[in-house]
């Protein structure tokens, strides 16, 4: 899906590029379709959707470290630096 996007910049909005892509990872593009067409898991996604903004998710992807939410990974390598070389409190670990 992400070389679809990133490198042969298809559509991954249109399901007859999802259904290309199902069936080059070798999965069944017509059951795919029959899902896709579908309201197959709306709700499900859609709930996932409201509580990942709940918790302030703005981006994909989203991180959250010590609470602090990271929206994109380039602000993510900076901030796994800062925690790697931070002090550690003795009573970090209980």
């Amino acid at each position: 899906l992400l070389r679809a996007y990133f490198d042969e910049g298809r559509d991954i909005t249109a399901h007859d590029t999802l259904a290309s892509v199902v069936q080059a990872a070798g999965l069944d593009a017509a059951e795919f379709r029959e899902l896709i067409d579908s309201d197959w898991l709306r709700a499900e996604v859609l709930a996932r959707s409201e509580r990942s903004t709940q918790r302030g998710a703005r981006s994909v992807p989203s991180y959250r470290l010590n609470d602090t939410p990271i929206e994109n990974t380039i602000d993510l390598i900076p901030e796994l630096r800062r925690l790697l070389l931070s002090p550690v409190s003795p009573n970090a670990y209980g």
